[in-house]
């Protein structure tokens, strides 16, 4: 098993099914919180000054003493009011580990996503030789496209990225071993 999970447009159905599989963990929405925005952190470490939003949702997490903003998102990266109300939100919190990932309907290589990662000051782990398309699941990887993504500042090494199998969405899921 993960140690932490990040579900964007969970369902009812879905919430319930992550409760009953994973109890020990700690979840970041109570069942009246989820709507069909909602990106959820499923986590066996501690949630702090956990903070939801529409379409994302940020806490504070740490683990042996390295502490982290976790941003489980499934943010719009072409509307510029978003990146500046997440770049305060995330100034508010003052970690200098973060850790943005999800959805982002934005390939690692456009304007926009260029634009993210220059506005908070992120890294990514994008490489233009190894792909981790993730979408549209049922299309043949040589016909998908990279838009759910992994972006950082501060101590974390990526140690192992992959694509996992279908849980019948239309993206596949992305798995990162981090360092720290």
């Amino acid at each position: 098993l993960m140690e932490i999970y990040c579900f964007q447009e969970i369902s009812n159905t879905n919430y319930k099914k992550i409760i009953r599989e994973l109890p020990e963990y700690y979840i970041s929405h109570q069942n009246n919180e989820i709507n069909k925005w909602s990106s959820l952190i499923v986590s066996k470490y501690k949630l702090n000054n956990t903070k939801i939003y529409n379409n994302y949702t940020i806490s504070f997490i740490n683990i042996n003493n390295f502490g982290f903003v976790l941003v489980c998102s499934h943010l719009n990266p072409f509307k510029k009011e978003t990146l500046n109300k997440l770049n305060k939100i995330l100034k508010k919190m003052n970690s200098e580990n973060v850790l943005i990932v999800g959805d982002l309907n934005s390939t690692p290589y456009s304007f926009h996503f260029k634009k993210l990662l220059k506005t908070l000051n992120l890294n990514t782990y994008y490489h233009p030789f190894e792909s981790f398309n993730t979408w549209p699941s049922f299309f043949p990887n040589f016909m998908r496209i990279q838009i759910d993504n992994i972006m950082f500042r501060g101590n974390f090494k990526f140690s192992n990225i992959s694509i996992g199998k279908n849980f019948k969405s239309d993206h596949l899921p992305l798995y990162v071993d981090l360092e720290y």
